[in-house]
């Protein structure tokens, strides 16, 4: 693996957690802004915004010209003015007919 931001690195490791079918489906990783930062290891004083602007999207960029099986994007409920919903889909479906021939 070569990525180089910590952001980076832990974002990629939470979102292969979360792919339970292998890259044949959609993956999602969902949480509150709260639960982002703490799973990213941000700092307190980051509010959502600082964290979607200084972390999500640089990491987020970064994997996907990084990794070949990954093609990340950025999705947020509101709840008024208020984001109250982070999801991160992992739009790559593997083939499953080239997987299972090797290829």
């Amino acid at each position: 693996m070569q990525l180089k931001s910590k952001y980076s690195i832990l974002l990629y490791k939470l979102i292969r957690e979360s792919d339970k079918e292998r890259g044949t489906k959609i993956s999602i990783l969902q949480g509150t802004p709260e639960e982002f930062k703490e799973w990213l290891g941000a700092p307190d004083s980051y509010d959502y915004a600082f964290l979607k602007q200084k972390i999500l999207r640089i990491a987020i960029n970064e994997i996907n010209l990084k990794i070949d099986d990954m093609d990340l994007e950025l999705f947020q409920a509101r709840r008024g003015r208020k984001v109250v919903q982070v999801e991160i889909h992992n739009n790559f479906i593997r083939n499953p007919k080239l997987t299972s021939k090797g290829i």
